[in-house]
């Protein structure tokens, strides 16, 4: 972890935002909750990290249901994200401005799972359900690698299936059609059953195993 953290404190991107600090200005995403500060790195290299007990700062991974994630709705602006996105390639970019206080949440699954993107563009409201995926799962901590791997042995069907979602054409398209991706985590199971209601969303092997 720390040798991860030297490195990104050297990096280009890294050494750039600190240089453009010096006039009072920084493209990071910046914020604290709890007595921690948060911060994400600018592109190409946006780590997720926070401030340990001695004040020193650390790369972690990010889970969208945490703490955090709430403060950082509050507490970053629509101006913090404009100065941000600049910096973001332009179809990413698009795609997080459309969503509202759930930006930051989408912008961890972009980041830990980048080949995501092109079916997230045509389910944006999978976004949620991905960074949500470890309240849905009933997982201690999350489990990006886990998705990629999903993703990469069976493509999107296998991640519907994976997040307890209808693996069928009817519930594929039913998701497709949910245009606004931000969704409530409290409503997350609410809206998987809504899924499951679809005509023709029949059960998925995983689920019925």
């Amino acid at each position: 972890m720390k040798s991860r953290a030297k490195s990104v404190t050297k990096s280009p991107a890294v050494r750039s935002v600190r240089k453009s600090a010096d006039t009072g200005f920084s493209p990071e995403l910046c914020w604290s909750s709890l007595g921690r500060s948060y911060r994400v790195g600018v592109w190409p290299e946006p780590v997720f990290m926070r401030t340990k007990r001695d004040g020193a700062w650390e790369v972690y991974t990010p889970d969208p249901g945490a703490e955090e994630f709430w403060a950082a709705a509050v507490l970053l602006s629509n101006k913090d994200w404009a100065n941000y996105l600049e910096f973001v390639p332009s179809e990413a970019a698009a795609f997080l401005a459309v969503i509202g206080a759930g930006k930051l949440e989408a912008w961890a699954v972009l980041t830990q799972c980048p080949e995501l993107l092109p079916v997230l563009l045509q389910a944006p409201a999978l976004v949620t359900f991905l960074a949500g995926h470890v309240a849905l799962l009933g997982a201690e901590a999350p489990r990006w690698k886990e998705v990629q791997a999903v993703y990469e042995r069976g493509g999107h069907w296998a991640l519907l299936d994976w997040l307890g979602l209808p693996a069928t054409r009817k519930g594929w398209e039913a998701l497709c059609g949910w245009h606004v991706p931000d969704i409530a985590r409290k409503d997350l199971l609410q809206c998987r059953a809504r899924l499951w209601a679809v005509p023709g969303a029949r059960l998925s092997h995983a689920l019925a195993a």
